[in-house]
């Protein structure tokens, strides 16, 4: 729910491929052309991409997460949209950030800002024969917070099977 009142949902689409895809409601429940095409977005990455979890930061821009294939394997993916839907080019590649953890599937599932403006991105990494947590800190412009575990990235084992993040929440400490 933004401020003003309006909703967006995020998640998948296909339009050709599958997208990173939102709409934007108006509070009376109409579809609001002023974003994006009539109100909506879609957003390729590679072949495949899924948004799995979005916040709206205080300048009203717009952060969506999930997984992206841009050439093969899934990548934690990030986007990140203007407020009218549009892509912000001063964050990643023309709004696009995507990260390689291990060597094989790699999704962020959820999404959580600092208050300094970086932004974390919780999933699950294919390491070995097992998924394991997987955390990503970015700075506000999309790159990579180096300060943050090695290079930006912590994956952590949990017991002997698969583990995956679905839920990220920064404390106010």
């Amino acid at each position: 729910l933004q401020p003003d009142g309006k909703i967006i949902e995020a998640g998948i689409s296909y339009v050709g491929t599958w997208n990173f895809s939102m709409v934007r409601w108006n509070a009376d429940g109409s579809r609001d052309a002023t974003f994006g095409d009539g109100g909506r977005v879609s957003t390729p990455i590679g072949t495949y991409a899924n948004g799995y979890s979005l916040i709206i930061q205080p300048d009203g821009k717009l952060v969506l997460a999930g997984l992206g294939r841009p050439v093969s394997g899934d990548d934690f993916a990030l986007i990140r949209y203007n407020t009218d839907g549009t892509l912000d080019s001063s964050f990643g590649t023309n709004g696009i950030v995507t990260t390689a953890i291990g060597t094989g599937t790699d999704q962020g599932r959820s999404v959580a800002l600092q208050l300094d403006g970086k932004i974390v991105v919780g999933g699950y990494s294919r390491i070995g024969s097992t998924d394991d947590f997987a955390l990503v800190r970015y700075n506000a412009d999309g790159s990579r917070d180096n300060s943050f575990g090695s290079a930006g990235i912590v994956a952590t084992a949990i017991g002997t099977g698969s583990a995956i993040v679905n839920s990220v929440h920064i404390q106010a400490d």
